[in-house]
């Protein structure tokens, strides 16, 4: 039995969350998935404070670049520059996807740019490279950039 892929998604959208839970469904992905609003919160569910004191670290962060309190490109900085978090491998979501933008993500550190309505197949492929980057990861026991 496969261990399920914690998940992380960071939209302020209820609509493409729900979305985005139902083609995790519809994919049949093993999953738990934590769904949080903003960038505050998403700190404090990777800092395991208040109510998230004993959640494990995501395997992987979906994360909106438009959000209420912040940026998402301000919070994937953030994560790239603090060692506690670089190894979490982030997936930018985005409705004004451009190969601009796309660049300016993956050069601060994200490992895709899905651009929304969400695509079946890029989340599923997405998800799948992240679930061979964590064995990857737990068989040498680093992560290769």
């Amino acid at each position: 039995m496969l261990n399920p892929v914690r998940i992380l998604l960071v939209e302020d959208n209820p609509g493409d969350a729900r979305l985005f839970f139902e083609e995790l469904e519809d994919l049949k992905v093993v999953n738990t998935l934590e769904i949080v609003e903003n960038v505050e919160t998403a700190l404090t569910y990777l800092r395991g404070q208040g109510v998230y004191e004993n959640m494990e670290q995501p395997d992987i962060m979906f994360l909106d670049l438009h959000l209420p309190d912040r940026n998402g490109a301000e919070l994937l900085e953030d994560l790239s520059t603090s060692p506690e978090f670089v190894g979490i491998p982030v997936v930018i979501l985005t409705s004004d996807y451009s190969p601009e933008v796309a660049r300016r993500c993956v050069d601060s550190g994200a490992r895709c740019v899905l651009p929304k309505p969400l695509d079946r197949e890029k989340l599923f492929t997405a998800i799948a490279s992240v679930a061979e980057l964590c064995i990857s990861v737990a068989s040498t026991g680093h992560l290769k950039r």
